[in-house]
C-alpha cells in the first residue's frame, strides 16, 4: 500500500509542477495477475506473521545478496510481458519505480535494448540490494545516510537525490491543528492519539484500543482499520458506547487525521511514518517485525521522533509518558519535524521531470 501512495502522491506532484504532463501509474502484480493478487497478498500477510523468524533469514539473506541473480530472473518471468506492454503502450520519457520488482525488470529489459531513463523512488529508511543496479539512472530516497549504505555494496550510483520519500503535497501547506480537529468533529480540547495499522489494517488493534479503555488514558481514540472491513465492523461494535473510541475503515483524507492527531501509534510503514515527520507527529511504534519495519523503527527511534512499544499493555503507559510531558512531547515533535520533508512529493517530481528532460 505504501508503494502504492508513493507512486500516487509522485503523480500528483508531476501534475502540480507540469500541468501538460502525462502520467500512467500502473500495478505491475495487479495488472499481471488480477485474479490472484488478492490470494498473493494475503498468502504474504499470513506468512510474515506465522513465521516471522524464517521471513527474518529470507528478507536478511535477500537484502545482503548483491546480486539476488535467481530473485531477478524469476521476477522477469512473471511480470516482463506486461510491464513491457505498458512500456510500448504509453511510451513514456521516463520510467518512475517505487517498488524494486518492476525496477529489477525494467532494468533488465534495458539490458535488451530499452533506452528510457529509469528512477527508482526507495519508500523505505533502509537500502535492499534488489536495489542496487547499474540501470538505474536516478535514484531518490528519504536520507542521505542511505547513501553510504551503496558503499556497502561497493556500488556508486550515476545519480541520487535526497527529496525524501513522495507524499502528499498537502502535507507542505500550513495547518491550524484545532481547525482540523472542528472539521473531522473532534473535541479541539482533549488530545488525540491516532492508531492505525497501515492500509491494511495490520496489527492487534483490537487489543491496542481495548488497553486504552482499561487503562483509562485521558484523550480521545481514532482507529483506521484500512481496507480491513470485517475487522472495522467487528470494532464497531465491540467498543460500542465507548464515547472517547471511534473506529474508522478506510479513509481517504487520511492526512487531515494525522494532522488532527496529538500521537500516533501505528505500524512503522515508510509512507505512514514519513508523513507523519511531515506533520511533527511523535509516534508508538508497534508490531515490528524483522525487514523494512526493523531499519524504519531504527531509524526513527534513534532519531528521537519515536517509541517502540515491546506489548499493547506498554502503550497507554507510553502515550500517558509522551501527552503528559511537555517537555517529552516537544522534543520529540521538534525531533519529527526536523526529519520530515513535507515537500517530498514535490521534490521528487521535480527530480523525474529534469529524468524525463523537461
Amino acid at each position: 500500500m505504501g508503494h502504492q501512495r508513493a507512486a500516487q502522491a509522485l503523480a500528483g506532484g508531476i501534475k502540480m509542477l507540469d500541468p501538460t504532463a502525462r502520467v500512467v501509474h500502473a500495478d505491475s502484480i495487479q495488472q499481471s495477475y488480477p485474479r490472484v493478487k488478492r490470494a498473493f497478498s494475503g498468502a504474504y500477510l499470513k506468512f510474515i506473521n506465522s513465521f516471522p523468524n524464517m521471513w527474518h533469514k529470507l528478507y536478511q539473506s535477500s537484502r545482503v545478496n548483491r546480486t539476488n541473480k535467481k530473485s531477478k530472473e524469476l521476477l522477469h518471468l512473471l511480470l516482463a510481458k506486461k510491464i513491457r506492454l505498458i512500456i510500448e503502450e504509453f511510451s513514456p520519457h521516463a520510467i518512475v519505480c517505487t517498488h524494486p520488482f518492476p525496477a529489477s525488470v525494467v532494468s533488465e529489459l534495458k539490458n535488451r535494448g530499452l533506452r528510457i531513463p529509469q528512477a527508482g523512488v526507495i519508500t523505505d529508511y533502509d537500502l535492499h540490494a534488489l536495489w542496487v543496479d547499474q540501470n538505474v539512472d536516478h535514484y531518490i530516497f528519504g536520507d542521505e545516510k542511505l547513501r553510504d549504505n551503496f558503499g556497502l555494496f561497493g556500488f556508486k550510483p550515476a545519480s541520487a537525490s535526497f527529496a525524501g520519500i513522495p507524499i502528499d503535497p498537502v502535507f507542505n501547506r500550513d495547518h491550524n491543528q484545532v481547525e482540523v480537529k472542528r472539521r473531522l468533529q473532534i473535541d479541539p480540547l482533549k488530545p488525540l492519539l491516532l492508531v492505525a495499522g497501515g492500509g491494511w489494517g495490520l496489527g492487534d488493534l483490537g487489543g491496542i484500543t481495548q488497553q486504552m479503555v482499561v487503562q483509562s488514558v485521558d484523550c480521545n481514540v481514532i482507529v483506521v482499520c484500512g481496507t480491513n472491513t470485517g475487522l472495522a465492523k467487528k470494532l464497531a461494535l465491540r467498543f460500542k458506547g465507548e464515547s472517547k473510541i471511534r473506529i474508522a475503515g478506510y479513509i481517504a483524507n487520511m492526512h487531515e487525521y494525522i494532522l488532527a492527531a496529538d500521537l500516533v501509534v501505528t505500524k512503522p510503514g515508510g509512507l505512514t511514518t514519513s508523513e507523519c515527520l511531515a506533520a511533527g507527529k511523535p509516534m508508538i511504534l508497534f508490531d515490528v517485525l524483522y525487514g523494512q519495519e526493523y531499519w524504519n523503527t531504527r531509524y526513527l527511534v534513534e532519531g528521537g521522533a519515536a517509541l517502540q512499544g515491546g506489548n499493547i499493555r506498554e502503550i497507554p503507559q507510553l502515550a500517558e509518558k509522551i501527552i503528559g510531558s511537555p517537555d517529552i512531547y516537544r522534543r520529540m515533535s521538534v525531533s519529527a519535524k526536523a526529519m520530515g520533508k513535507p515537500g517530498a512529493g514535490l521534490a521528487a517530481a521535480a527530480q523525474v521531470l529534469k529524468l524525463a528532460g523537461k
